[in-house]
């Protein structure tokens, strides 16, 4: 006589369904944690490796930074090549038709960057964003890095000759703030002044940091290494009156 197999029943099929949501709702913060740990880790990996370019171009160029593209869409700059694009390119000059029409239309391709004076080193366009940053909201350059440098390089528009400081002028560079991660979406309207994204450098009360990472963001020094900080810490470094790791242009006492 064979014997019958037993199917499960409604009760059972729903105990099963049940436990496995269960368990979903226990593993997806955990995942979610994960997933963002890791966009933070490549992100600061991201960070150090624009550092260090532009490290061994100053090793390569006498000390001489990169220009931090500090200006105007409108303007050609005291240094035709910057550390993100090349400023001629950013107003109309590519020779690429279609590529011009991108810049001139505040929409600027992405692959802009390879007009920069570090591509190469990086050679690579997924370096010069975090894999957090969504592009839902991009404006201005931010189509090409979410990433600005310190305006500190070039002594916030002081330098009128030459393209920024010397790596040598440097004081306290492993505390000296030379880039970190801006605001995205400026349709949030938290820019102090309104000039969100419109070029490669920004003063450090110009902009907002960004919270992409756990209401915090990353920042990368003079020194090439990156950390993180929360918004109160920029806030800190924003509101300090004197010579610090955000206001440290080395030509004047209190960095600004």
């Amino acid at each position: 006589m064979r014997s019958r197999r037993r199917a499960f029943t409604i009760l059972e099929l729903l105990i099963v369904i049940g436990i496995i949501v269960t368990l979903m709702a226990l593993l997806l913060p955990s995942l979610y944690r994960t997933r963002q740990a890791a966009y933070q880790v490549t992100c600061l990996g991201n960070m150090r490796q624009i550092s260090h370019a532009a490290l061994v171009y100053a090793s390569e160029n006498s000390s001489q930074m990169p220009y931090c593209n500090w200006g105007t869409s409108e303007d050609t700059g005291v240094y035709g090549y910057g550390w993100l694009f090349a400023t001629i390119n950013y107003r109309k000059n590519d020779p690429d038709p279609v590529v011009a029409k991108a810049w001139n239309s505040g929409h600027p391709p992405p692959q802009g960057v390879k007009t920069g004076v570090l591509w190469q080193y990086l050679n690579t366009m997924t370096i010069y964003h975090c894999p957090a940053d969504s592009p839902d909201a991009y404006t201005g350059t931010e189509w090409m890095t979410s990433y600005l440098w310190n305006g500190a390089e070039c002594g916030y528009g002081k330098l009128s000759s030459t393209p920024g400081v010397q790596l040598r002028q440097m004081k306290s560079d492993s505390q000296a703030v030379l880039m970190f991660e801006g605001l995205e979406q400026a349709y949030r309207g938290e820019s102090k002044t309104g000039a969100v994204w419109n070029d490669g450098a920004s003063y450090p009360n110009e902009e907002v940091l960004a919270d992409r990472h756990w209401l915090g963001a990353n920042v990368a020094c003079y020194d090439g290494h990156a950390e993180w900080w929360d918004k109160a810490t920029w806030v800190r470094w924003v509101n300090d009156g004197n010579f610090g790791r955000l206001w440290c242009y080395p030509a004047t006492s209190n960095g600004r």
